[in-house]
């Protein structure tokens, strides 16, 4: 039957104007009889699902399901809510699906129905809309508000959310969980010497770098300018912690090489440290595809020296994240302190400005560079795990 042909029929006897509302109304309309079959769906409507395999002249508003496994909880609102307003219980069904075209993007659609009468018979009357632009905004908002606009990685409040999340998951596998607290060392000689687009590159680096040695479901974020936190789950002893804090080592305090071309974006940099856009950690969005970090132009070769001071601690019964946030933090400081005194007896002057080793303070005990080898002093401050 052609097209608003079954429509006119119904409608002749009502309102004139439902009927120029139901055919030109920007959104899909469907008009069905109360087991949900199509009676009329308007041209808005036929666009939307057209390459999909929801058969709009002899199928019905379960249909819309088709590309939604059926034991979903979006499968089971859409079929209740449609028993629920053919019965009267309740007076609309709303749900979000998704829908696959065979010829284009995944779409998700905000579904609706409603029991209407016109004349004397009853009938559902079926809203669906694209709500693809819709959640994607969304998701935009949300990935902004929780992630750091410049190297991608989740930002305080995310990172310490996985912090309790950790915490209440080790509780109950009886795993610890480890923390880090990794500061850049004399970083901000970087923007000094070499400018803010220079540093803000540099910081881009090293995150994507920290997020690229961590396991799966471990998760990194920027606290502040140049301070990290590193959440680790399922850490099962301080030398699988100390494994981590060596890769974590060995990867951020390569040297930095930007490349020689002139560049507005982060994501497009030019440089053998593969600044190719933000990195994804512990299950975020890919944050080149959702905000790219202005970094101004770098022109020629920049080496940028990178050395880190890493706090590590392991989790213990009923510990708390704030606790466990101050425990990571001293023991960092304590690095910076024992670099500090080691510098000066080896220098017998002041500390050298742009160090280019790293330390770690790790389960009780203090790590101190002195020429490529570590060097281990009582740790007073960080009581051991038990």
């Amino acid at each position: 039957m052609a097209p608003g042909h079954r429509s006119a029929r119904l409608l002749s006897r009502g309102d004139e104007r439902f009927r120029a509302l139901f055919e030109h109304a920007p959104m899909g309309v469907a008009l069905c009889d109360l087991d949900g079959r199509f009676c009329d769906v308007n041209p808005a409507l036929r666009d939307l699902l057209a390459g999909t395999e929801v058969d709009i002249d002899r199928g019905d508003l379960a249909d819309l399901l088709c590309h939604t496994p059926a034991e979903s909880e979006e499968a089971g609102q859409w079929q209740q809510g449609l028993d629920d307003v053919r019965e009267g219980r309740r007076p609309v069904a709303r749900v979000h699906l998704s829908l696959a075209p065979a010829d284009a993007a995944p779409r998700l659609v905000q579904a609706t129905a409603a029991r209407v009468v016109l004349g004397e018979r009853a009938y559902l009357l079926a809203h669906i809309e694209d709500a693809t632009g819709r959640r994607l905004d969304q998701q935009r908002l949300v990935y902004l508000a929780t992630h750091d606009a410049l190297t991608g990685l989740p930002n305080r409040e995310l990172v310490q959310q996985r912090l309790v999340a950790a915490l209440a998951r080790a509780s109950s596998i009886h795993l610890p969980v480890g923390v880090l607290s990794l500061d850049l060392d004399h970083f901000g000689q970087v923007n000094e010497r070499h400018g803010q687009q220079v540093g803000d590159a540099a910081l881009a680096a090293v995150g994507r770098r920290l997020a690229s040695v961590l396991r799966a479901g471990d998760s990194a974020g920027r606290l502040g300018e140049d301070e990290f936190l590193v959440v680790a789950g399922d850490v099962p002893d301080e030398s699988a912690l100390a494994e981590l804090v060596k890769r974590i080592e060995a990867t951020v305090s390569r040297p930095i090489v930007l490349g020689a071309e002139r560049t507005e974006a982060a994501d497009s940099l030019d440089s053998t440290d593969g600044l190719g856009g933000a990195p994804s950690c512990g299950g975020s969005a890919p944050a080149a595809a959702m905000v790219g970090a202005v970094v101004g132009e770098v022109v020629g070769e920049v080496v940028v020296e990178v050395a880190v001071s890493i706090g590590a601690v392991l989790s213990r019964p009923g510990d708390q994240p704030a606790s466990m946030l101050r425990r990571a933090g001293a023991a960092m400081f304590a690095v910076k302190r024992a670099r500090r005194r080691q510098a000066r007896r080896t220098t017998g002057g002041p500390v050298p400005p742009r160090p280019r080793t790293t330390g770690s303070v790790l389960a009780g005990r203090r790590a101190a560079p002195s020429l490529g080898e570590l060097a281990l002093y009582p740790q007073l401050e960080i009581a051991e795990h038990r």
